[in-house]
């Protein structure tokens, strides 16, 4: 396999138009260009490194062509409480889903970081339907308030943006900071209790109005990705 036919398969697998790819791996649409019609045969070592680094691509598939594309050969996923265990051998339905280097907690919460980078993880896109790649997002768990929904500490939840649809797992922002919650919605009394998944944790739950401006619904959660922690 020649290098444009390595890059065309990364940009149809990941779903990124050339301009996206060369902003993502820093560096001139003319240079990827370059590359894509066989005008570049050698790309440089800092082009390969950031297709490793930024798109978790293997170092052995960019080389030989041969395995899998991801460095991880297996992932888990949990969705609804079930683990999937997924082979990133599939070249076909994934996406990447972008996120900021915030950390949300399942605890007492996480000071909100204003930070414009972003970094894209592969998934499965049948975790995500019907909704696109970019309009999800993604924080890391901390903390162990939410183990009874089986989300842990270091875990990977990606969340819908702007979607908010009856009760269920939030990533919520609430006075500056980042935490993954249970949201319960009282249309009557116009309330919105916030609630941890961990009996240890209850007294922290809240009550909040409907229009509280401490409260900012980032999305509903929609999977989360997690090493096995049994």
């Amino acid at each position: 396999m020649e290098w444009n036919d390595k890059i065309e398969t990364i940009m149809r697998v990941c779903k990124l138009k050339q301009k996206e790819l060369a902003e993502i791996i820093s560096v001139s649409q003319g240079y990827l260009s370059d590359i894509l019609n066989s005008r570049s045969k050698n790309p440089t070592f800092s082009f390969m490194y950031n297709l490793v680094e930024k798109l978790k691509i293997s170092p052995d598939w960019l080389l030989t062509g041969e395995g899998s594309m991801f460095k991880n050969q297996e992932i888990y996923l949990q969705k609804d409480q079930r683990i999937i265990i997924a082979d990133t051998n599939i070249e076909s339905d994934v996406v990447l889903i972008y996120g900021g280097t915030n950390k949300a907690s399942a605890g007492t919460g996480q000071e909100l970081l204003n930070n414009s980078s972003e970094k894209a993880i592969p998934m499965l896109e049948k975790f995500i339907l019907p909704f696109k790649g970019r309009e999800a997002g993604w924080v890391e768990v901390v903390g162990d308030s939410m183990v009874n929904e089986k989300l842990f500490d270091g875990d990977i939840v990606i969340y819908i943006k702007g979607l908010i649809r009856n009760d269920g797992i939030y990533v919520i922002q609430y006075a500056n900071e980042v935490m993954v919650k249970r949201l319960e919605f009282d249309p009557i009394d116009k309330k919105i209790y916030i609630k941890s998944a961990n009996e240890k944790y209850a007294y922290r739950d809240k009550i909040v109005n409907a229009n509280d401006e401490n409260l900012v619904i980032l999305g509903k959660v929609k999977a989360w990705a997690h090493q096995h922690p049994y």
